[in-house]
């Protein structure tokens, strides 16, 4: 009974065109997902430049105990991927979008696969996050004991979440089928099967 209230409330929302509605519904949409990327990116850009710029990032990381360097510049990378994904796999190029509600999407028709293709690529990208916090290790945290399988600290790697061509690469030969694979049991044994990867 309560999926059926829920079917017909969506059903509702959709028929008068709610406003909050269709942003919501754009939270999936390669083209937000992009632009969220690229203001992250902005963002961590702006903030250096007021400290002295690339150079000041740059000289901050090479004092920094190496883990912790490694860590930094492996996660400004992962940024710079992250938008690839949503641009490239999700197919938004270098559009933007500034309506956010997908009753008057300026993209027409297209809005369809555009929240398709974005949410193919927030999973896609869920299972790279997931893999780096499960490959490389964090000096700064330690999983517990009941969770250490899951982690896989001195593996060999799988894939460089720092490079954008390796994960296309992974995609195409199955490293990141594998991964995934990892990662769905994972949600399914620690009971998080509901986050529906």
């Amino acid at each position: 009974m309560p999926d059926e209230w829920a079917t017909d409330y969506l059903a509702l929302l959709y028929r008068i065109k709610d406003p909050l509605f269709g942003w919501h519904t754009c939270w999936n949409c390669a083209i937000k997902q992009a632009q969220d990327a690229r203001k992250d990116i902005d963002r961590d850009t702006e903030g250096w430049a007021s400290r002295g710029g690339e150079e000041a990032r740059q000289k901050f990381y090479d004092g920094c105990e190496k883990s912790h360097a490694e860590k930094f510049r492996r996660q400004d990378a992962m940024q710079k991927a992250r938008l690839r994904v949503f641009s490239e796999f999700g197919g938004a190029g270098d559009r933007t979008c500034a309506v956010l509600n997908f009753f008057k999407c300026p993209y027409g028709k297209e809005y369809r696969t555009l929240l398709e293709n974005g949410r193919a690529a927030d999973t896609l990208w869920e299972h790279i996050v997931w893999y780096d916090r499960h490959w490389n290790r964090d000096q700064g945290s330690r999983p517990p004991d009941s969770a250490r399988k899951w982690y896989h600290y001195d593996e060999p790697p799988i894939i460089d979440v720092s490079s954008f061509d390796d994960i296309r690469k992974a995609l195409d030969d199955g490293r990141l089928d594998r991964i995934a694979a990892e990662h769905k049991r994972y949600m399914k044994e620690t009971g998080y099967e509901s986050w529906a990867i």
